[in-house]
């Protein structure tokens, strides 16, 4: 069901491969419906977003060849990008440096190191996410899902549902089982609901 379901295309520009990694990580786990593009070079990223689009930029301040406000400038020159998020991460900010960004039209600045829920947070802001879902999605806290196989079933929390599908995280406990074209599901609704 996940091949039907739109993500939201995020392009990270960081020269720290270990911030990469912690943005990574992050997003993955907070956030589920994101196809996350991860580059080291401020050049090579120019260059893809000349070619392509998506929905976010998270960016990193001062890298060599652009700087985060420098990309920003780039992005927003560009007409497909005009409404394209933008997340700078710094490791300085105080009150002349936030104004300084401001001038310059950032108004999204994370300081480093940040919280697993203010980057979340800060992607489903800036992705607008309601924008771009065809079908109205809705969530219900605690309602789970059983999966039966083949053999036995297997558990999953639903994180969305929606006229086309639904998404699900499913923890494994067996490993991870052989899905057949023959499976049944139930969805467990809470019981005040």
């Amino acid at each position: 069901m996940r091949r039907n379901m739109k993500k939201r295309r995020i392009l990270v520009i960081h020269e720290s491969g270990t911030f990469q990694k912690i943005i990574k990580r992050t997003l993955t786990a907070e956030v589920h419906d994101i196809d996350l593009h991860i580059l080291s070079s401020a050049r090579e990223a120019i260059g893809r977003l000349e070619k392509e689009s998506f929905d976010m930029v998270i960016s990193g301040n001062e890298m060599e060849y652009m700087n985060g406000p420098d990309i920003y400038e780039a992005l927003k020159a560009r007409g497909q990008h005009k409404k394209t998020g933008f997340l700078l991460l710094t490791s300085k900010l105080d009150k002349q440096k936030k104004a300084m960004f401001k001038t310059k039209g950032i108004s999204h600045v994370l300081k480093l190191p940040f919280q697993a829920g203010q980057l979340a947070h800060e992607v489903e802001n800036l992705s607008h996410p309601r924008e771009w879902r065809k079908q109205r999605r809705i969530h219900i806290p605690e309602t789970r899902v059983l999966i039966h196989l083949e053999k036995g079933a297997a558990p999953a929390e639903i994180v969305d549902i929606s006229i086309g599908g639904m998404l699900c995280d499913m923890k494994m406990t067996d490993g991870t089982p052989q899905f057949s074209r023959y499976y049944q599901i139930n969805i467990l609704f809470p019981a005040l609901y």
